[in-house]
């Protein structure tokens, strides 16, 4: 118990330093990613001329002798915590006789315990450990268990259960990842220019879009659509004015994929279409009371003047021109 507690004291400065002394003694242990610690420790017992491996407790005639042992210790038990201590040493999972660990390390959630003698590597998750050898530590704590039959708990059965756990987890991280590509293909962004088959979103957006505007659009290439995925989220288009200054018209962003960024792409993305189509500035406009003038500042649009339409059909606020050379 002292053994165990002392472990847990120190756990905190072990997992600083993957090394763990208890005074002077490296203790071969290790924890996993959730803090679950396998240990190596040392018990009595008896092996019988016949093969039983038993507990010293156990009513046998033959001659005490060391083993080495494995602790299990979840990673909810305090140093404190005396009773599941005991019950954590009273089922230790006894190893073969003449294993003799020379290291156990952790990696990814699988412990690995290695021999001096040569025996078989031991591998397996702390939860896979404990459900494929508790029934082997059962049978040695009540009526003995067979070394050879012990040897094929940790040999075999663990084994084939190991490989078992290594093709669900390779089976679970390809469905993590098929399920990450499908939320990045999902959410990806993609600006395409406006097609027939989307009239009914663009002109449901903008109420002052004609059907004759929206089909002059499609014609001149001068509309996009933003989608993320296969979803329609947006929508711009533009117009040339006196045949060299592209002026932005519409933009806008479905509400429920605000927030991520899709204007500012498609703003960069339509810039660069104009560079590449040889203008060498862009405007826009936007009314002086609209939030949308605080990204296109970002972006790196300033003001060039402003239209007043006081005491006309068309009174609004103030209309404020932004220009930006590309």
């Amino acid at each position: 118990m002292d053994f165990i507690s002392a472990l847990l004291k120190s756990k905190n400065e072990w997992k600083s330093s993957n090394v763990l002394f208890l005074g002077e003694k490296e203790i071969l242990a290790a924890l996993d990613e959730h803090e679950n610690i396998i240990a190596v420790g040392k018990a009595r017992a008896c092996i019988s001329s016949s093969g039983i491996l038993a507990a010293e407790d156990w009513e046998m005639n033959e001659e005490k002798q060391s083993i080495e042992v494995l602790y299990l210790i979840p990673a909810d038990v305090k140093p404190g915590d005396r009773c599941r201590i005991s019950e954590i040493e009273s089922s230790a999972l006894p190893l073969p006789p003449d294993y003799h660990v020379g290291q156990i390390v952790c990696q990814d959630n699988v412990f690995t315990i290695s021999s001096k003698t040569g025996k078989p590597s031991i591998s397996g998750s702390y939860a896979v450990i404990d459900e494929q050898l508790s029934s082997a530590a059962h049978t040695y704590y009540t009526r003995g268990i067979a070394v050879n039959v012990l040897e094929r708990y940790y040999y075999e059965f663990l084994a084939e259960r190991h490989q078992l756990y290594l093709r669900e987890e390779r089976a679970k991280q390809k469905r993590r990842e098929r399920q990450k590509q499908a939320r990045q293909a999902k959410e990806k962004f993609d600006m395409k220019l406006m097609q027939e088959t989307d009239k009914d979103f663009a002109m449901g957006i903008d109420a002052h879009l004609s059907e004759l505007q929206y089909q002059n659009h499609v014609c001149t290439k001068t509309g996009y659509i933003f989608r993320e995925g296969h979803q329609r989220v947006g929508l711009m288009h533009y117009c040339i004015l006196w045949d060299n200054l592209p002026f932005l018209n519409f933009i806008y962003v479905i509400e429920t994929h605000r927030n991520k960024g899709i204007a500012s792409k498609a703003m960069k993305a339509w810039e660069e279409e104009m560079k590449k189509q040889g203008y060498s500035m862009v405007l826009l406009s936007t009314q002086v009371n609209e939030e949308a003038q605080h990204l296109y500042r970002k972006l790196g649009y300033i003001e060039c003047g402003a239209l007043l339409l006081n005491n006309t059909p068309l009174e609004q606020p103030m209309e404020m021109f932004m220009r930006k050379v590309l």
